[in-house]
């Protein structure tokens, strides 16, 4: 009862501490806190690494969900302060640092820097979250290759889905306007979702598209995987 109680205490410190904390916005107290939560409760976390150790679909499903919170978190357009109270008066991308921000001059000419510092840092926090999560949970071995072609594929189609689209082209594969009269020529045509546009300039957001891509999405990806897995076990027939 008293060893009980302590653990009690702990927990209520720790989510204190955490809330009030002068550093990090509302979303990342949540998510420090939730992810505190989880490793304190080891007998929770050792059940939830069991059953992913004593399956190939959910290490490739914990594989792929790590990659699409990555994807999601450094593609998707932000505007204004960024995480822990980065002071920032441009559009930007990146967590947790921006790698790339945007303005306009007074002059009405838009300017546009990518930050190779903040990209390395982003990718070292997911590379870092990555070994953190594979220590913790230690899940089966899974062949690599299957786990690297799944998860590029979920980055790729989630990219494809918080890109915006210019000219039906995804907006990175244009060179940006110079001026904020190109701007909103170019944006008179553009659109959110693959395949299927969910958000068009001038017209509010539909979910009924952006269900079916989930559904397209979650779809391919279970085909990808008894694609693979039926491609490894023909090699390991014919080896045998």
């Amino acid at each position: 009862m008293e060893h009980r109680r302590k653990g009690v205490v702990v927990h209520v410190l720790m989510v204190l501490t955490l809330a009030l904390m002068p550093l990090g916005s509302p979303g990342d107290k949540v998510a420090l806190i939730v992810l505190a939560l989880l490793v304190l409760q080891r007998t929770f976390l050792r059940a939830i690494g069991d059953s992913i150790r004593s399956s190939a679909l959910l290490t490739c499903v914990l594989y792929s969900s790590m990659t699409i919170a990555a994807v999601w978190a450094n593609s998707r357009y932000r505007l204004g302060g960024g995480p822990f109270h980065l002071s920032l008066d441009a559009d930007w991308r990146g967590y947790p640092f921006p790698y790339q921000e945007w303005g306009l001059v007074s002059n009405g000419e838009l300017w546009r820097e990518f930050c190779w510092r903040g990209a390395f840092v982003d990718a070292l926090f997911i590379g870092l979250g990555c070994i953190a999560v594979a220590h913790l949970l230690r899940p089966t071995f899974t062949p690599t290759p299957r786990i690297l072609m799944l998860s590029t594929y979920s980055a790729v189609l989630l990219w494809l889905n918080t890109e915006i689209w210019l000219f039906a082209v995804p907006a990175f594969f244009l060179e940006g306007p110079k001026h904020i009269h190109d701007q909103l020529q170019y944006f008179q045509t553009a659109k959110l979702g693959f395949p299927l546009p969910y958000w068009c300039f001038g017209e509010e957001e539909r979910n009924w598209p952006l269900t079916l891509d989930v559904l397209i999405g979650i779809t391919g990806w279970l085909l990808l995987y008894v694609l693979l897995r039926w491609s490894a076990t023909r090699k390991a027939t014919e080896e045998g």
